[in-house]
Protein backbone atom coordinates (compact mmCIF):
# COMPACT_ATOMS: atom_id res chain seq x y z
CA UNK A 1 0.00 0.00 0.00
CA UNK A 2 1.20 3.34 -0.87
CA UNK A 3 -0.16 6.30 0.34
CA UNK A 4 -0.61 10.03 -0.23
CA UNK A 5 0.27 12.28 2.72
CA UNK A 6 -3.34 13.39 2.31
CA UNK A 7 -4.48 9.70 1.88
CA UNK A 8 -2.47 8.65 5.00
CA UNK A 9 -3.24 11.70 7.73
CA UNK A 10 -7.19 11.17 6.56
CA UNK A 11 -6.81 7.30 7.33
CA UNK A 12 -5.02 7.80 11.03
CA UNK A 13 -7.46 10.33 11.61
CA UNK A 14 -10.56 7.38 10.69
CA UNK A 15 -8.53 4.84 12.48
CA UNK A 16 -7.81 3.19 9.21
CA UNK A 17 -4.81 0.89 8.24
CA UNK A 18 -2.18 3.03 6.66
CA UNK A 19 1.67 2.14 4.88
CA UNK A 20 3.40 4.20 7.89
CA UNK A 21 2.76 6.39 11.20
CA UNK A 22 1.35 9.80 9.67
CA UNK A 23 3.40 13.12 10.47
CA UNK A 24 2.18 16.60 11.26
CA UNK A 25 3.76 19.49 11.96
CA UNK A 26 3.87 23.78 11.65
CA UNK A 27 6.70 25.59 10.55
CA UNK A 28 8.49 28.53 12.04
CA UNK A 29 11.83 28.40 11.08
CA UNK A 30 13.01 30.62 7.91
CA UNK A 31 16.44 28.50 8.02
CA UNK A 32 14.16 24.93 7.30
CA UNK A 33 12.21 26.59 4.79
CA UNK A 34 15.39 28.07 2.77
CA UNK A 35 17.07 24.49 3.15
CA UNK A 36 14.63 23.26 1.17
CA UNK A 37 12.73 25.61 -0.79
CA UNK A 38 15.62 28.31 -1.51
CA UNK A 39 14.31 31.60 -3.47
CA UNK A 40 10.39 30.08 -3.49
CA UNK A 41 10.52 31.33 0.46
CA UNK A 42 10.36 34.84 -1.19
CA UNK A 43 7.55 34.37 -3.79
CA UNK A 44 5.16 31.76 -2.08
CA UNK A 45 5.74 31.09 1.97
CA UNK A 46 2.84 27.97 1.68
CA UNK A 47 4.41 26.47 -1.61
CA UNK A 48 7.66 26.52 0.66
CA UNK A 49 5.60 24.93 2.98
CA UNK A 50 4.34 22.57 1.09
CA UNK A 51 7.96 21.97 -0.63
CA UNK A 52 9.86 21.41 2.55
CA UNK A 53 6.80 19.30 3.83
CA UNK A 54 6.99 17.16 0.72
CA UNK A 55 11.14 16.33 0.75
CA UNK A 56 11.02 15.74 4.82
CA UNK A 57 7.96 14.05 4.78
CA UNK A 58 5.12 15.37 6.64
CA UNK A 59 1.50 14.75 5.58
CA UNK A 60 -0.25 17.38 7.56
CA UNK A 61 0.49 21.04 7.33
CA UNK A 62 -0.83 23.32 9.98
CA UNK A 63 0.68 26.62 9.43
CA UNK A 64 3.52 27.95 8.28
CA UNK A 65 5.66 30.95 8.96
CA UNK A 66 8.99 33.41 8.39
CA UNK A 67 11.07 34.06 10.92
CA UNK A 68 13.17 36.73 8.55
CA UNK A 69 12.86 40.21 9.37
CA UNK A 70 12.07 39.95 12.96
CA UNK A 71 13.90 42.14 14.70
CA UNK A 72 14.02 41.44 18.59
CA UNK A 73 11.23 44.29 19.40
CA UNK A 74 8.82 42.35 17.24
CA UNK A 75 5.90 44.74 15.81
CA UNK A 76 4.03 46.95 18.11
CA UNK A 77 0.36 47.76 16.76
CA UNK A 78 -2.77 49.01 18.57
CA UNK A 79 -6.47 47.31 17.70
CA UNK A 80 -10.09 48.36 19.43
CA UNK A 81 -8.28 49.85 22.59
CA UNK A 82 -5.33 47.63 23.16
CA UNK A 83 -1.51 47.71 22.40
CA UNK A 84 0.11 44.31 21.25
CA UNK A 85 3.55 42.96 20.02
CA UNK A 86 3.81 40.53 17.43
CA UNK A 87 7.20 38.79 17.39
CA UNK A 88 6.78 35.88 14.58
CA UNK A 89 3.81 34.32 14.72
CA UNK A 90 2.93 34.92 18.66
CA UNK A 91 1.24 38.13 19.45
CA UNK A 92 1.42 39.30 22.99
CA UNK A 93 -0.52 41.60 25.08
CA UNK A 94 1.15 44.60 25.95
CA UNK A 95 -1.69 46.95 27.42
CA UNK A 96 -5.24 45.12 27.90
CA UNK A 97 -8.44 47.50 26.99
CA UNK A 98 -9.96 46.06 30.16
CA UNK A 99 -7.55 46.73 33.15
CA UNK A 100 -9.53 48.58 36.01
CA UNK A 101 -12.95 47.32 37.45
CA UNK A 102 -14.57 50.39 35.82
CA UNK A 103 -13.15 49.43 32.51
CA UNK A 104 -14.42 45.50 33.01
CA UNK A 105 -17.72 47.47 33.77
CA UNK A 106 -17.57 49.41 31.13
CA UNK A 107 -16.70 46.81 28.76
CA UNK A 108 -19.38 43.10 28.21
CA UNK A 109 -18.99 41.41 25.92
CA UNK A 110 -22.28 41.29 23.47
CA UNK A 111 -23.47 38.91 21.49
CA UNK A 112 -22.27 39.40 17.31
CA UNK A 113 -24.69 40.02 15.15
CA UNK A 114 -25.33 36.58 12.76
CA UNK A 115 -24.46 38.76 9.49
CA UNK A 116 -20.88 39.00 11.29
CA UNK A 117 -20.83 35.62 12.11
CA UNK A 118 -22.05 33.82 8.26
CA UNK A 119 -19.55 36.31 6.51
CA UNK A 120 -16.58 35.24 9.11
CA UNK A 121 -17.31 31.49 8.21
CA UNK A 122 -18.14 32.19 4.57
CA UNK A 123 -14.24 33.66 4.72
CA UNK A 124 -13.14 30.77 6.58
CA UNK A 125 -14.19 27.90 4.33
CA UNK A 126 -13.05 30.59 1.31
CA UNK A 127 -9.59 30.18 3.03
CA UNK A 128 -9.74 26.39 3.66
CA UNK A 129 -10.25 25.24 0.45
CA UNK A 130 -7.99 27.77 -1.53
CA UNK A 131 -5.16 26.97 1.01
CA UNK A 132 -6.13 23.13 0.54
CA UNK A 133 -5.66 23.41 -2.98
CA UNK A 134 -1.94 25.20 -2.98
CA UNK A 135 -0.78 22.51 -0.33
CA UNK A 136 -2.40 19.23 -2.01
CA UNK A 137 -1.01 16.48 -1.70
CA UNK A 138 -0.24 17.74 1.76
CA UNK A 139 -3.46 18.13 3.97
CA UNK A 140 -4.05 21.40 5.19
CA UNK A 141 -5.05 21.24 8.82
CA UNK A 142 -7.07 24.28 9.31
CA UNK A 143 -6.27 26.54 12.79
CA UNK A 144 -9.21 28.36 13.98
CA UNK A 145 -9.90 29.97 17.19
CA UNK A 146 -13.41 30.74 16.76
CA UNK A 147 -14.00 26.61 17.09
CA UNK A 148 -13.25 26.63 20.77
CA UNK A 149 -15.42 28.26 23.47
CA UNK A 150 -12.94 31.03 24.14
CA UNK A 151 -12.33 31.21 28.42
CA UNK A 152 -9.04 30.81 28.47
CA UNK A 153 -8.37 34.13 25.65
CA UNK A 154 -11.08 36.03 28.08
CA UNK A 155 -9.00 35.21 31.26
CA UNK A 156 -5.38 35.35 29.79
CA UNK A 157 -5.93 38.16 26.89
CA UNK A 158 -9.25 39.91 27.37
CA UNK A 159 -8.72 40.63 31.31
CA UNK A 160 -5.53 39.49 32.42
CA UNK A 161 -5.39 36.21 34.57
CA UNK A 162 -5.42 38.96 38.39
CA UNK A 163 -8.58 40.53 37.04
CA UNK A 164 -9.77 37.72 36.11
CA UNK A 165 -9.56 36.12 39.26
CA UNK A 166 -11.18 38.81 40.77
CA UNK A 167 -14.56 38.60 38.73
CA UNK A 168 -14.47 35.59 38.58
CA UNK A 169 -16.17 35.48 41.77
CA UNK A 170 -17.02 39.07 42.84
CA UNK A 171 -18.80 39.32 39.76
CA UNK A 172 -19.82 36.31 38.58
CA UNK A 173 -22.87 36.31 37.24
CA UNK A 174 -21.27 38.88 34.81
CA UNK A 175 -18.57 36.69 33.80
CA UNK A 176 -20.88 33.81 33.05
CA UNK A 177 -22.87 36.28 30.89
CA UNK A 178 -19.49 37.38 29.18
CA UNK A 179 -18.61 33.73 28.51
CA UNK A 180 -21.83 32.44 27.44
CA UNK A 181 -22.46 35.12 24.49
CA UNK A 182 -18.57 34.14 23.32
CA UNK A 183 -19.70 30.89 23.35
CA UNK A 184 -22.89 30.94 21.80
CA UNK A 185 -21.16 33.16 18.83
CA UNK A 186 -18.41 30.34 19.04
CA UNK A 187 -21.04 27.55 18.83
CA UNK A 188 -22.95 28.94 15.99
CA UNK A 189 -19.69 29.63 14.08
CA UNK A 190 -19.07 26.43 14.28
CA UNK A 191 -22.44 25.15 13.43
CA UNK A 192 -22.11 27.21 9.80
CA UNK A 193 -18.52 25.78 8.60
CA UNK A 194 -20.13 22.11 9.01
CA UNK A 195 -22.94 22.94 7.42
CA UNK A 196 -20.95 23.91 4.21
CA UNK A 197 -18.72 21.19 4.79
CA UNK A 198 -15.36 23.62 5.62
CA UNK A 199 -13.13 20.06 5.58
CA UNK A 200 -13.06 16.76 6.73
CA UNK A 201 -10.80 17.67 9.66
CA UNK A 202 -10.78 20.79 11.33
CA UNK A 203 -8.14 22.21 14.44
CA UNK A 204 -9.52 24.52 16.97
CA UNK A 205 -7.93 24.81 20.11
CA UNK A 206 -6.63 27.21 23.75
CA UNK A 207 -4.57 26.73 26.29
CA UNK A 208 -6.79 25.68 29.19
CA UNK A 209 -3.57 23.83 31.26
CA UNK A 210 -0.23 25.11 32.20
CA UNK A 211 2.67 23.20 32.65
CA UNK A 212 1.27 21.69 36.37
CA UNK A 213 -2.93 21.37 35.29
CA UNK A 214 -5.60 23.96 34.51
CA UNK A 215 -5.08 27.19 34.56
CA UNK A 216 -8.02 27.10 36.55
CA UNK A 217 -9.77 24.59 38.71
CA UNK A 218 -11.63 21.69 36.71
CA UNK A 219 -15.11 22.05 38.09
CA UNK A 220 -15.01 25.71 36.45
CA UNK A 221 -13.99 24.80 33.25
CA UNK A 222 -16.63 21.72 33.07
CA UNK A 223 -18.98 24.89 33.92
CA UNK A 224 -17.46 27.54 31.50
CA UNK A 225 -15.59 25.74 28.77
CA UNK A 226 -16.56 22.35 28.54
CA UNK A 227 -20.38 22.47 27.63
CA UNK A 228 -19.79 25.13 24.81
CA UNK A 229 -17.08 22.45 23.60
CA UNK A 230 -19.62 19.70 23.57
CA UNK A 231 -21.63 21.52 21.33
CA UNK A 232 -18.53 22.88 19.13
CA UNK A 233 -17.84 18.92 18.38
CA UNK A 234 -21.30 17.74 18.21
CA UNK A 235 -21.56 20.57 14.92
CA UNK A 236 -18.76 18.65 13.31
CA UNK A 237 -19.38 15.26 14.00
CA UNK A 238 -23.10 15.91 12.85
CA UNK A 239 -21.40 16.39 9.57
CA UNK A 240 -18.47 13.64 9.60
CA UNK A 241 -16.18 16.22 10.12
CA UNK A 242 -12.97 15.24 12.87
CA UNK A 243 -12.04 17.84 15.33
CA UNK A 244 -8.70 18.07 16.89
CA UNK A 245 -8.26 19.81 20.28
CA UNK A 246 -5.49 21.34 21.31
CA UNK A 247 -3.98 22.40 25.08
CA UNK A 248 -0.24 23.12 25.72
CA UNK A 249 0.19 21.89 29.38
CA UNK A 250 -0.51 19.24 31.38
CA UNK A 251 -4.01 18.07 30.33
CA UNK A 252 -4.19 14.70 32.46
CA UNK A 253 -6.83 16.42 34.83
CA UNK A 254 -9.11 17.07 31.81
CA UNK A 255 -8.46 13.74 29.92
CA UNK A 256 -11.87 12.30 31.12
CA UNK A 257 -13.54 15.44 29.67
CA UNK A 258 -11.86 15.71 26.12
CA UNK A 259 -13.43 12.04 26.03
CA UNK A 260 -16.90 13.16 27.28
CA UNK A 261 -16.79 15.97 24.87
CA UNK A 262 -16.26 13.68 21.95
CA UNK A 263 -12.85 15.21 20.09
CA UNK A 264 -11.14 12.87 17.71
CA UNK A 265 -7.79 14.00 18.55
CA UNK A 266 -5.70 15.48 21.28
CA UNK A 267 -2.40 17.92 20.36
CA UNK A 268 0.36 18.47 20.90
CA UNK A 269 1.17 15.83 24.31
CA UNK A 270 3.83 18.04 25.93
CA UNK A 271 6.32 15.93 27.73
CA UNK A 272 7.64 18.45 29.38
CA UNK A 273 4.32 18.89 30.82
CA UNK A 274 4.44 15.22 31.80
CA UNK A 275 1.73 13.78 29.22
CA UNK A 276 3.71 10.83 28.17
CA UNK A 277 2.73 9.33 25.59
CA UNK A 278 2.58 5.42 26.87
CA UNK A 279 0.42 5.91 29.34
CA UNK A 280 -1.79 8.52 27.32
CA UNK A 281 -2.23 5.95 24.48
CA UNK A 282 -3.07 3.33 27.76
CA UNK A 283 -5.34 5.17 29.24
CA UNK A 284 -7.59 6.36 25.91
CA UNK A 285 -6.82 3.42 23.50
CA UNK A 286 -7.95 3.98 19.79
CA UNK A 287 -10.88 6.35 21.03
CA UNK A 288 -9.03 9.29 20.32
CA UNK A 289 -6.02 10.21 17.81
CA UNK A 290 -2.80 11.37 19.49
CA UNK A 291 -0.78 14.27 18.19
CA UNK A 292 3.25 15.63 18.61
CA UNK A 293 5.18 14.43 21.49
CA UNK A 294 8.32 14.94 20.16
CA UNK A 295 9.98 17.23 22.95
CA UNK A 296 10.38 20.92 21.07
CA UNK A 297 11.39 22.20 24.33
CA UNK A 298 14.49 19.62 24.78
CA UNK A 299 15.82 17.23 22.57
CA UNK A 300 14.63 19.16 18.95
CA UNK A 301 16.45 22.17 19.79
CA UNK A 302 19.02 21.20 22.26
CA UNK A 303 19.01 17.25 21.74
CA UNK A 304 21.51 15.60 19.12
CA UNK A 305 20.72 13.67 16.13
CA UNK A 306 20.76 10.72 18.20
CA UNK A 307 18.78 11.81 20.89
CA UNK A 308 15.59 12.87 18.23
CA UNK A 309 16.17 9.53 16.89
CA UNK A 310 15.98 7.44 19.97
CA UNK A 311 12.83 9.56 21.13
CA UNK A 312 10.94 9.21 17.86
CA UNK A 313 11.70 5.29 17.81
CA UNK A 314 10.50 5.14 21.53
CA UNK A 315 7.06 7.74 20.77
CA UNK A 316 6.51 4.98 17.49
CA UNK A 317 6.67 2.04 20.10
CA UNK A 318 4.73 3.26 22.48
CA UNK A 319 1.58 4.76 20.37
CA UNK A 320 2.85 3.06 16.67
CA UNK A 321 0.92 0.03 17.90
CA UNK A 322 -2.88 -0.22 16.28
CA UNK A 323 -1.85 3.14 14.82
CA UNK A 324 -3.78 6.06 16.10
CA UNK A 325 -0.98 8.51 16.54
CA UNK A 326 0.59 11.30 14.35
CA UNK A 327 3.89 12.04 15.28
CA UNK A 328 5.43 15.70 15.06
CA UNK A 329 6.80 18.19 17.48
CA UNK A 330 5.31 19.04 20.51
CA UNK A 331 3.90 22.30 19.20
CA UNK A 332 5.62 23.40 16.72
CA UNK A 333 9.47 23.81 14.64
CA UNK A 334 11.05 26.73 16.20
CA UNK A 335 14.03 28.80 14.01
CA UNK A 336 15.95 27.48 16.88
CA UNK A 337 15.41 23.87 16.00
CA UNK A 338 18.62 22.50 13.91
CA UNK A 339 17.99 21.56 10.34
CA UNK A 340 19.20 17.89 10.93
CA UNK A 341 17.02 17.40 13.98
CA UNK A 342 14.45 18.16 11.78
CA UNK A 343 15.73 15.58 9.26
CA UNK A 344 16.22 13.13 11.86
CA UNK A 345 12.76 13.16 12.95
CA UNK A 346 11.09 12.75 9.78
CA UNK A 347 13.27 9.97 8.51
CA UNK A 348 13.60 7.89 11.76
CA UNK A 349 9.43 7.83 10.79
CA UNK A 350 10.25 6.63 7.05
CA UNK A 351 12.84 4.09 8.54
CA UNK A 352 10.82 2.93 11.84
CA UNK A 353 7.12 3.60 10.97
CA UNK A 354 6.20 1.82 8.25
CA UNK A 355 3.34 -0.54 8.67
CA UNK A 356 3.05 -3.80 9.38
CA UNK A 357 5.42 -3.87 12.08
CA UNK A 358 7.11 -7.00 13.33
Amino acid sequence: MKLSPKERFLRVMCHEETDRISTQDCICSSSLLRHYAGKLCDEDLMLAGKKTCLDLGIDALRFVMSTEGVDDGGEKYSHDGADYKKYSYTTWVINRKIRTMEDFDANPIERMDEDEILSRAEDAVRHYRETQEKLDPIFYVYHNWNWVPGVANYAQSILGLMLFSKVLYSEKRRVRKDVMNWGEDHVKFAELCAEMDIAPVVFGGEDITTNHGPFIRPQLLRELFFPYLKRIVRAFRKRDIKFIFHSDGDLWPVLDDLLDARVSGIHPLEPFCGMNLLEVKEKLGDRVVLFGNIDCSGSLPLGTVEDVTEEVIQAIKDAGPGSGYVLGSSSEIEEIVPVENVQAMFNTVKRHGKFPRD
